[in-house]
């Protein structure tokens, strides 16, 4: 596998510096900004695995990057780091369309295993050379090769962690995963995070649902776990 190329995103140089340090130890090409606008242009012109993201910046905070990143198309797996423990900055963080939530302090050791094990999910769905490259199910395509989702030939603008639930999904329709095994599946962690899982479950249907509070396409089978209907 290449290395796995990195963008930290950090108003202070020190904590920069320290991260830098500890995932080029871990064999990651890392690419430093220290705030929005160097960050955005970083990213037009660099082609990342993870995006590493500070949340309280000043001038353009992380949430608002971030939101911003998705607004222009840019769907590289983004990782938020933030000092604020809270289930609500987690919520929001997810619902912007961040894939993964790391709180500070933390340690080198689990940042880069969860950075290897979102570049393993992204990548599997982003083969070199795709033995499958579309999945359809009734009105709804996946374009696997360049992650693009399609509902009656208007596209669908997924996150790469969105786009991965839905292709599992979509996978087998009809038949039922447990929200267990589909946060196993995809975030490659043996302990459940039901709030993450909600939270996903939630923008998604926002996306592909005409009614997203009366779905027709991803349920859930209530005790058991979601299943796709074409």
């Amino acid at each position: 596998m290449e290395k796995i190329s990195v963008l930290v995103i950090d108003d202070e140089k020190p904590v920069r510096t320290a991260i830098k340090a500890a995932l080029s130890s871990e064999g990651m090409n890392i690419t430093a900004a220290g705030n929005a606008d160097e960050a955005l242009a970083v990213l037009k012109t660099g082609n990342f695995d993870v995006v590493l993201l500070d949340i309280l910046m000043p001038g353009t905070d992380g949430f608002s990057l971030l939101k911003d990143i998705r607004n222009q198309r840019l769907f590289v797996p983004v990782i938020v780091l933030s000092g604020l423990d809270e289930d609500s900055t987690m919520v929001k963080g997810y619902g912007l369309g961040a894939d993964d939530y790391v709180t500070k302090p933390f340690s080198a050791a689990v940042l880069a295993s969860k950075i290897r094990a979102l570049c393993r999910r992204n990548r599997e769905y982003k083969p070199e050379e795709p033995v499958r490259s579309e999945l359809k199910a009734g009105d709804f395509v996946l374009r696997l090769d360049v992650q693009k989702a399609i509902c009656k030939g208007k596209e669908i603008s997924l996150t790469s962690k969105e786009f991965s639930i839905l292709c599992k999904l979509m996978e087998k329709p009809g038949e039922t995963i447990s929200k267990e095994d589909l946060y196993r599946e995809i975030w490659g962690e043996s302990d459940f995070d039901r709030t993450k899982m909600l939270v996903y479950i939630k923008r998604i249907r926002d996306k592909i649902e005409d009614d997203p509070s009366n779905p027709k396409h991803l349920l859930t089978e209530w005790g058991k776990g979601y299943y796709f209907k074409a």
